[in-house]
């Protein structure tokens, strides 16, 4: 749960005091993070859900890319143990 500070002028939460907590509980916070990565104009990466331990294959060539979730051999999600931090 976040609490939000109240406006010194007022009892009234702003809307400047929401945004900017939580830009920074986001910027603490980071869901994806990127386990690998090859290419330079043809770039392949693997980004893991940190929340959830599934694996993304992202594939990106010029101006077109997309997202999946990786597959192991039986078409099941690769999902790495993912530990709180």
């Amino acid at each position: 749960m976040i609490r939000y500070r109240k406006d010194e002028s007022s009892d009234d939460i702003t809307l400047d005091d929401i945004e900017e907590k939580e830009k920074i509980t986001m910027a603490n916070k980071e869901r994806f993070e990127k386990v690998y990565s090859q290419g330079k104009v043809n770039v392949t990466e693997i980004w893991v859900d940190k929340e959830t331990g599934v694996n993304y294959l992202y594939h990106v060539s010029g101006y077109s890319g997309g997202l999946t979730p990786l597959l192991d051999r039986e078409g099941k999600p690769v999902i790495t143990s993912v530990y709180p931090e």
